[in-house]
């Protein structure tokens, strides 16, 4: 799932219409194709992207309100590439 806010500052281009499926039932959403990176480590500045990892598979995700403050919500087709572990006070993602 990538936040409108994402879809409009990248340009992204609507590629077809996805059902998802949610407390109030099926609904029918934009979908677009994108790709999303992990940093390694916190990134020194905006334009950093040395010890990112990116995630080469396209994603075919539907489009989430801005009423939230993510920006990209990973599903199981990225959690299951790779490994991921919470513990109490730390979260790692590697692929």
């Amino acid at each position: 799932m990538i936040a409108t806010r994402v879809v409009t500052r990248l340009n992204l281009q609507l590629v077809n219409k996805l059902d998802f499926v949610a407390m109030g039932g099926i609904s029918r959403g934009n979908g677009y194709l994108f790709h999303v990176g992990f940093y390694q480590s916190p990134p020194v500045s905006e334009t950093e992207t040395s010890n990112m990892r990116v995630f080469t598979r396209a994603i075919n995700g539907g489009e989430l309100s801005d009423e939230n403050t993510f920006d990209v919500v990973p599903g199981m087709d990225v959690i299951t590439s790779g490994r991921l572990s919470i513990d109490k006070d730390t979260f790692r993602f590697t692929f």
